[in-house]
């Protein structure tokens, strides 16, 4: 290996360093080389006396009191994140199912005497709720585009993966709230009639 391909592999494995950490380093060993072929070696030579980069990396990031394993560690927290995140959306799906089932059910069972009113005061307030909602994505829009700033920090290509994931929570979170806001408004107009049945 030449130093050139030496020194840009070297600094590639020393990123999480800061720019004036490795310039350092990067110029120390530059030196190093030089001084080597001056003295008669070849690049090659020069550079095959450091011995395996991998090893020599490692202990230059110990000596910065740095984990050498810190991208395995970045790997299993984000695959700890994406296997959260599955759990969440199962278990959200799991509550909107049943939700959903026993929404139809009352539904089915009740009895309620639809008239021209109650049409009314349904589209009034699904009206009203669509705006509220409206109103209601701007503080989910915020919280999207704070944690998609923050994500955009993180070393690509993890940083456009945690921002999709990111935004699919958020997406989800006040997805799942809207059909919430609908059950809770619109849930007296199909189980009114089946607590009065039980009732009597």
């Amino acid at each position: 290996m030449n130093k050139k391909k030496f020194l840009k592999l070297l600094e590639e494995k020393l990123n999480i360093l800061s720019e004036e950490e490795r310039k350092d380093i990067i110029n120390e060993y530059k030196d190093t080389i030089e001084e080597k072929v001056r003295h008669g070696s070849s690049e090659e030579e020069a550079v095959a006396d450091f011995g395996s980069l991998e090893e020599l990396s490692r202990e230059i990031l110990k000596a910065y009191k740095i984990n050498p394993d810190y991208s395995k560690k970045e790997e299993n927290d984000f695959k700890e994140i994406v296997n959260e995140g599955e759990n969440l959306i199962k278990k959200g799906a799991e509550k909107l199912s049943r939700w959903t089932k026993e929404t139809v059910e009352d539904f089915k069972n009740s009895n309620h005497n639809w008239t021209l009113e109650t049409v009314f005061e349904i589209i009034i307030k699904a009206i009203i709720m669509l705006i509220a909602l409206g109103i209601l994505r701007i503080p989910f829009y915020f919280i999207e585009y704070l944690g998609t700033g923050i994500f955009e920090m993180a070393f690509s290509p993890v940083d456009i993966v945690l921002r999709v994931i990111w935004r699919f929570i958020i997406s989800f979170i006040y997805f799942l709230t809207c059909i919430v806001i609908a059950m809770i408004v619109f849930r007296p107009y199909f189980s009114s009639n089946t607590k009065n049945v039980k009732k009597k």
